[in-house]
């Protein structure tokens, strides 16, 4: 029989089975994404930052069991010890199967595992006493390892970059900006009624006003791929489920190789990030924060438990949601990244995230327009159980665009005041819009009406871009990459499909385009959003906005009287025929929508 566990061996063992089931968990995840072609949540950072997580719970699980066997050493036998931490480590490494198996499902065939490899290692313990320390110190060394190979891999990638011949001298910096889930009707710089962002009226006096730039999609991975690629929706896999792949070239990989420095730095982690495909290209891309809560929300045991309401009330108000920074933080980081090689010409791309629910303005604009009062919030049409259904008002999304303006404003004056910002294009826009209540949505990704897609956007650049001008013509964001080559004479050739807006401003007039948007089936929707039963599409021909729906239901709208899109044309007999025509384009550009199986 076997003497009975000693603390330190509960410690190791702990410890052990914790660093263990952080790497499976992570293998996990990895398998899901190389075999299934899934999303992966944090990138590389997923290498080892479950087993920090799940080393540490373990570790004081150890240190309660090593106390009760202090107490109580008949009670912790080795099997049972054994088989509660295969249990455990099991729990953790196969709760990426929880959505296609169920959460009781995995739990038995944890609890199976442990019972059976218990029953096994118990007698076999003296043999377990001798490798558990040389094992413990092997995963620990491992989890360092992989690490410090993800900050390695940056470094060398950085490197890499910064090897290409330098651009050509004078090149103008380009400067984008994307304030996530902005709409055109809540900024003031297009006539909103609240003042909310007083700097980008600053911004464009001195530049271009794109008062109807139309986002490609309604939600923020496909769009952020239309304005990198040139590319609509439809022509990308950028999906739900799927990254941004290779098909297709992106803006930062033609600015590298022309000898620009380019950084991408991320406020919206989940879909703007490296792990979505958006990182490509990039010398330096900063994206996932590493901090304690971070590493805490990687892991499936430290994720439930910082996710209780009694943690979260006892955090900082903005990290409550880990998967955000703030303005503030967003422009630190490029300054840093600045300060590293001032004289190179850069691109850099910054991706504002104050203004997505839920709404995070920052003092003193958090008590910002208090008059006029705001109108009542319109009820939900659906119940509001889903998180995008739930009626919200638009006063604190104002407050976080307010906020977000100051910064803008803080950042280029920086940029001026280190003689930068006078040879540097600035382009200032939005992924997608938001919905209060219009057509009976909130949230973003669930139709395609004008308030999900009209983002508007300015563009400045001394002697380059004239100054005060506003452009009411529709344009689509996926003219963007082809814009940016042309004003920075870095690729008269044509990279990039599309056309540079410059074109609104060169020439006299400019013809209407046919211009799409498009978001795709979403699984594990509730019934009343439309993307649960398969892609919603839409055009802009002349002054009509078309959208069809899976179900074969259409909207059409004129929109030069009715930007607000309250009548449906699609139901006037006078229209039928426009109606039949704008469809058949859709089955040439699109081809028909998916639906979802039944």
């Amino acid at each position: 029989m076997s003497p009975p566990v000693r603390p330190r061996e509960i410690l190791a063992l702990a410890l052990l089975s914790g660093v263990l089931a952080g790497l499976l968990e992570s293998l996990s995840h990895f398998i899901r994404y190389w075999g299934f072609e899934g999303m992966l949540p944090l990138g590389w950072y997923m290498s080892w930052m479950p087993a920090v997580a799940n080393g540490a719970v373990f570790l004081a699980l150890g240190l309660l069991l090593a106390g009760a066997a202090r107490l109580a050493p008949r009670l912790l036998t080795p099997a049972r010890l054994v088989g509660l931490l295969v249990f455990l480590t099991a729990m953790a490494a196969l709760r990426v199967l929880d959505n296609s198996l169920s959460v009781l499902t995995v739990d038995l065939i944890a609890l199976g595992l442990g019972v059976r490899i218990g029953s096994w290692a118990g007698p076999r313990f003296d043999a377990l006493r001798r490798w558990a320390l040389p094992a413990t110190a092997a995963l620990v060394l491992l989890t360092a390892a992989l690490a410090a190979g993800v900050e390695v891999g940056e470094r060398l990638t950085e490197r890499r970059a910064a090897r290409q011949p330098a651009a050509r001298e004078g090149a103008p910096n380009v400067l984008l900006l994307v304030l996530d889930t902005v709409r055109r009707l809540n900024l003031s710089v297009f006539g909103y009624e609240r003042r909310t962002t007083p700097e980008l009226e600053a911004l464009a006096a001195r530049g271009v006003r794109l008062e109807n730039a139309l986002s490609t999609a309604p939600w923020t991975l496909p769009s952020h791929a239309g304005m990198f690629t040139g590319r609509w929706a439809h022509e990308l896999s950028a999906s739900w489920a799927t990254p941004l792949d290779d098909s297709f070239p992106t803006l930062a990989e033609v600015l590298t190789a022309r000898g620009y420095r380019t950084a991408g730095f991320v406020a919206n982690v989940s879909y703007a990030g490296r792990s979505v495909g958006l990182g490509r290209g990039f010398g330096y891309f900063e994206d996932v924060p590493v901090s304690l809560l971070q590493i805490a929300r990687s892991a499936a045991y430290t994720s439930w438990i910082t996710s209780r309401p009694a943690i979260k009330r006892r955090l900082p108000p903005y990290y409550k949601s880990y998967q955000r920074k703030s303005a503030v933080e967003v422009n630190a980081a490029l300054f840093r990244w600045l300060d590293r090689d001032p004289g190179r010409p850069f691109f850099a791309f910054l991706n504002y995230f104050d203004a997505h629910d839920p709404y995070r303005p920052i003092a003193p604009f958090d008590t910002a327009f208090s008059a006029p009062a705001y109108p009542p919030t319109p009820p939900s049409r659906h119940g509001g159980s889903f998180a995008d259904d739930r009626p919200r008002s638009p006063r604190p999304y104002d407050q976080a665009i307010a906020s977000i303006d100051a910064e803008i404003g803080r950042l280029l004056r920086e940029l001026e005041r280190r003689g930068q910002l006078h040879n540097t294009l600035v382009i200032v826009t939005s992924d997608h819009g938001e919905e209060f209540g219009e057509h009976g949505m909130y949230g973003h990704g669930h139709t395609l009406n004008l308030q999900a897609l009209n983002v508007g956007a300015i563009l400045a650049l001394p002697e380059r871009i004239p100054a005060g001008l506003r452009v009411t013509q529709r344009v689509s964001l996926r003219d963007l990459p082809a814009t940016v080559l042309d004003l920075t004479g870095t690729d008269p050739a044509g990279t990039f499909p599309g056309a540079s807006l410059a074109r609104f401003w060169l020439e006299p007039a400019s013809v209407a385009e046919t211009l799409f948007a498009e978001t795709r089936l979403a699984r594990n929707r509730p019934a009343w959003d439309p993307t649960s039963e398969g892609d919603l599409q839409s055009l802009f021909a002349a002054n009509l906005h078309f959208i069809r729906h899976p179900d074969a239901t259409t909207q059409l709208y004129d929109i030069a009287g009715d930007s607000l899109e309250s009548r449906n044309l699609a139901t006037d007999p006078a229209f039928s025929g426009t109606a039949g025509h704008l469809g058949s384009v859709l089955d040439r550009v699109m081809g028909a929508p998916n639906r979802r199986s039944p």
